[in-house]
């Protein structure tokens, strides 16, 4: 992992208002009835991240068998492949998450904390790919990156910014 922030002034800001509006709005408007249990902390810090993992895994491998250059490398691609791979990443994860609320004694409102943690988590280390990695890849030590459709635009601007 490099210690380079791939992010700018404003990406960080966006992604803390970000981070901070997914932990505070449903806080303040769905409040779990039961209180947080352990459940609920297990998921935000190990389940969430493990499904992210696979999801971005799994996309890489679908990738890689159609022959499609390390798709999960470029942070800023506005490509279709690039749409393809952040939205079966976020569908996955979201998607597995909010069954799981279902199933187990988990609540919805983790959902929304594991994705503001993970914008804050970004926000603090500089990470410019999409959220939804930033614990995976702080645990694993990696650095890939599937473009963000909320915050790449803002990144984009800001490189340009610097290069100018």
């Amino acid at each position: 992992m490099s210690n380079r922030r791939q992010i700018g002034p404003a990406g960080t800001v966006a992604r803390v208002i970000g981070g901070l509006a997914f932990i505070v709005l449903p806080t303040l408007f769905d409040r779990p009835d039961n209180g947080i249990g352990w459940w609920d902390a297990l998921a935000i810090v190990v389940v969430f991240p493990v499904i992210a993992i696979a999801a971005a895994a799994g996309v890489d491998w679908l990738y890689q068998r159609r022959d499609v250059a390390d798709i999960r490398r470029v942070r800023t691609g506005w490509s279709l492949e690039q749409a393809g791979a952040t939205a079966i990443v976020m569908l996955v994860v979201i998607g597995v998450a909010t069954v799981l609320t279902f199933i187990s004694p988990m609540n919805r409102w983790d959902v929304f904390v594991f994705v503001g943690l993970s914008m804050l988590l970004a926000a603090a280390r500089g990470y410019g790919g999409c959220e939804l990695l930033a614990l995976p890849n702080v645990v694993l030590r990696r650095e890939d990156a599937i473009w963000c459709p909320i915050y790449s635009p803002i990144d984009r601007v800001e490189e340009r910014d610097e290069t100018a």
